[in-house]
């Protein structure tokens, strides 16, 4: 559990919440006393905070390559560097998609063991993939061109 300075309360690891530009989540807990994210690992808790923000569009960019089950979904994003993920953090997104209406799903047999349940992209999960794709490649765009800024100012 966290303490959330800007509403003074705590809350869950599950639960985020976005005030005055600032994301607390469990992975970084905040000093109110330094204003600032504290913990052994303050690089991995701010990566952390990244991760869970394109985490959405990356389950949505799996989903549209076809019918998926939740354990695939964490296999194809542990393959990809820095987007390893666990089951406990996909099920409950893909539990929250659903629910928005962004996924459909069905029950089907597993070959091993007890039934999966199979996800596949709603129309406006679709709509929502495109708006998301978006606005990360603006980003993409932005940060690349404020690095580059950074590289040529350091290099002269």
């Amino acid at each position: 559990m966290l303490d959330c300075p800007a509403r003074g309360r705590s809350f869950w690891f599950h639960e985020y919440e976005e005030f005055d530009h600032q994301l607390y989540v469990q992975d970084a807990a905040f000093d109110k006393n330094a204003g600032q994210y504290r913990g052994a690992n303050q690089v991995n808790a701010k990566t952390g905070l990244v991760r869970k923000g394109i985490l959405e569009l990356c389950v949505l960019a799996v989903v549209t390559r076809g019918e998926t089950y939740g354990y695939a979904i964490v296999e194809t994003l542990g393959k990809i560097p820095g987007m390893e993920v666990t089951e406990s953090t996909v099920y409950p997104l893909l539990a929250r998609l659903s629910s928005d209406g962004l996924l459909k799903h069905r029950m089907a047999k597993s070959p091993n063991g007890p039934a999966r349940r199979y996800y596949s992209l709603s129309a406006a999960g679709n709509k929502r993939l495109n708006e998301l794709s978006s606005a990360w490649g603006t980003i993409v765009d932005s940060v690349s061109s404020l690095l580059s800024q950074h590289e040529n100012s350091v290099a002269s």
